[in-house]
């Protein structure tokens, strides 16, 4: 009769694994109660695995909304024609989804928060003119980022990604939310694979995102922790690359330009980033 430690479970099973099994736990000891102890308890049990089976229900009705709105935008689907997603908007549009997190607040609140980024998630990506939204989509995200796996915060601090790719209003600084996010992301562990090497192109365009925004110091701290889980072929380079853009952040153009002469690297993002930071130089 021990109490299951949800916050426990959050940081080790995915949400969706997360609400399947304990739906099915809090089922089976329902009816276990209900065959042989007729203990009081079944009624709260059999509450209890109703709850996370419609949580379960709500997470992957919004993760493929998610996932269609994601699609439309890099694709031609049609996403006005997706079944899960009009199912969603017109939930949405008679307060369905609100009153059942409103409710789950109250009753179970640690799945009320995990359905609750997800539900911001789904406004922000659905509405690129908004701000608002993606702010409070990063927000929940972030109060919370203790409460998801692994594999889940590093999706959700994509779809963050997402939803700044799609912003059209110019009173967001793109290219700070990249930063920002990135920064999160290394607080949390999360830009490395699971055998510890950082693709190439990751490190490239970090590096290429905090030189545009002059800010060395993240170059700096960057480097010095990821350089060695590139692959080893192209770390020499890599490092010789960040420091042309170090240089050039703290307005150093001469070193900025030596370093940048000496690296032999033959991937087309990398030599696209150097022409255009030799020609930043000579302007300089």
């Amino acid at each position: 009769n021990k109490k299951i430690n949800h916050k426990q479970k959050n940081s080790e099973i995915e949400a969706k694994d997360r609400f399947e099994f304990l739906s099915k736990i809090f089922l089976l000891k329902s009816n276990f109660n209900d065959l042989f102890s007729r203990q009081p308890s079944i009624s709260e049990e059999f509450k209890q695995h109703s709850y996370f089976r419609i949580s379960l229900l709500l997470y992957s009705v919004l993760e493929t909304s998610i996932n269609a709105v994601n699609l439309s935008l890099k694709n031609f689907y049609d996403k006005d024609n997706d079944p899960v997603l009009l199912f969603v908007r017109k939930a949405d549009s008679e307060n369905l989804i609100r009153e059942f997190l409103n409710i789950l607040k109250k009753e179970q609140s640690v799945n009320y928060e995990i359905l609750n980024v997800y539900y911001k998630y789904y406004l922000s990506i659905s509405d690129n003119n908004s701000v608002e939204k993606y702010s409070d989509f990063k927000e929940a995200l972030l109060r919370n980022v203790h409460g998801f796996s692994k594999p889940d915060l590093h999706n959700l601090y994509t779809g963050l990604r997402n939803s700044v790719v799609n912003l059209t209003s110019p009173e967001l600084n793109k290219g700070k939310e990249f930063l920002d996010i990135t920064k999160h992301m290394m607080k949390d562990d999360l830009l490395i694979s699971k055998g510890g090497i950082m693709n190439e192109i990751t490190f490239v365009s970090e590096i290429q995102t905090a030189c545009s925004l002059a800010d060395s110091e993240f170059i700096e701290e960057f480097t010095d922790k990821f350089v060695r889980h590139l692959p080893k072929a192209s770390r020499d380079n890599m490092k010789k690359y960040s420091l042309a853009h170090l240089y050039f952040a703290r307005n150093e153009f001469e070193r900025s330009l030596e370093q940048m002469l000496t690296i032999r690297y033959d991937l087309f993002g990398v030599k696209f980033y150097l022409t255009n930071l030799q020609m930043m130089i000579y302007y300089e």
